[in-house]
């Protein structure tokens, strides 16, 4: 099952500091078996918080990508731009979201220790955010 892979990458400095290690990293990704597309960018609120959205074909995809060679070199260079650990989280959505995925400004929301189940929790989230604004 295709699966969304976001990582919250913290980097020193902005985006001239670790502009070639990215490159590097999005240039070998795109070489990956099961590697589908990504998307990146900064946090608007932390500049120093970059996002990574990687599509896989599955998680094994990622898995073979984190245990593989290429995945070691990028990351010896990516550690030069680090100034801390990188979260991962994958996803399923539900419905598929390409044109949200492509929005110019995503917004995540996370719930940890969810028991419901997927057709549950997704009712139970459905509200009108325009009240929001």
């Amino acid at each position: 099952m295709p699966v969304t892979e976001f990582n919250i990458i913290p980097v020193k400095g902005g985006v001239e500091d670790w502009k070639e290690q990215l490159k590097l990293l999005l240039q070998t990704l795109k070489k990956q078996d099961g590697y589908l597309r990504t998307r990146w960018g900064p946090c608007n609120e932390n500049m120093q918080r970059l996002v990574l959205s990687i599509g896989w074909e599955n998680v094994e995809a990622s898995n073979a990508w984190k245990a593989s060679s290429d995945y070691a070199t990028v990351m010896a260079t990516m550690k030069t731009v680090l100034q801390g650990e990188i979260s991962s989280r994958f996803f399923c959505f539900v419905p598929f979201a390409p044109k949200v995925i492509d929005a110019a400004i995503v917004e995540v929301l996370t719930y940890h220790n969810c028991t419901d189940v997927r057709a549950s929790l997704a009712a139970s989230l459905m509200m009108d955010f325009s009240s929001w604004r």
